[in-house]
């Protein structure tokens, strides 16, 4: 299967976010928190076999929710994609809490069904919804859902977040979107949502030649031999 998975709202510069910001009362921004979490979406359907793009807006070059739009369906428009996927967080006066997720007819919904029933492990389900007005579900080439993984402007929800962590949470929403279990972990992710320190490698140098031709020949000898071996010139 081929995902499109994109970030909703974008940053339009000059410290103009269009999304929802819940830091005020102890949450988080929107467009930010899923700027960080949907490369591991990405990843995780990855490591399930999939093919997945991911789409975010390029920051500081849209100014307008029409910017938006058009980038967003015209980046999806470009993909011959099974399921496109925009990630968003809910806001409602700091009060309310819960996941979501819409889409523009049944065969959507259920999709969304099965993203809120995993999301709905660690928040308050809200449950799927058919919405034909918006602008992802209505326009976007392929079948489309829109997530509200939780409401970013609840401090216990956003508390529930940090503490499962952006791996954890992007596994998740995989899982909705395939409908399955994946096992095993990502490479290079923490639970933390942080990236692993990278293994250290060590490299070998076998000469330095003060002529092109002689240090041609080494390489040749090392591919012949089995080695991988590049020419760098300092």
């Amino acid at each position: 299967m081929n995902y499109f998975i994109c970030v909703g709202h974008a940053d339009y510069g000059n410290g103009v976010i269009s999304s929802a910001d819940g830091t005020g009362c102890g949450g988080v921004n929107e467009y930010k928190y899923n700027k960080e979490l949907a490369p591991y979406v990405v990843e995780w359907l990855k490591k399930a076999g999939h093919k997945a793009t991911l789409c975010i807006a390029p920051e500081g070059q849209l100014h307008s929710l029409n910017d938006e739009i058009n980038y967003f369906i015209g980046e999806e428009g470009k993909q011959n994609c099974d399921l496109s996927v925009q990630l968003h967080l809910n806001a409602f006066n700091g009060n309310a809490h819960g996941c979501e997720a819409y889409a523009y007819n049944e065969a959507g919904k259920e999709v969304a069904a099965r993203i809120c029933e995993k999301l709905g492990t660690i928040w308050d389900n809200r449950g799927p919804q058919i919405k034909t007005g918006l602008y992802w579900t209505r326009k976007t080439k392929a079948k489309a859902v829109l997530i509200e993984s939780f409401f970013c402007d609840s401090k216990s929800d956003y508390e529930k977040a940090k503490k499962l962590g952006f791996d954890a949470h992007a596994k998740l929403i995989a899982e909705g979107i395939i409908g399955k279990n994946i096992t095993g972990d990502t490479s290079t992710k923490t639970n933390s949502g942080s990236t692993k320190k990278p293994t250290t490698r060590y490299y070998v140098q076998v000469g330095a030649y003060a002529k092109k031709t002689n240090a041609k020949e080494m390489v040749d000898k090392l591919k012949k031999a089995g080695f991988d071996a590049i020419i760098k010139k300092k």
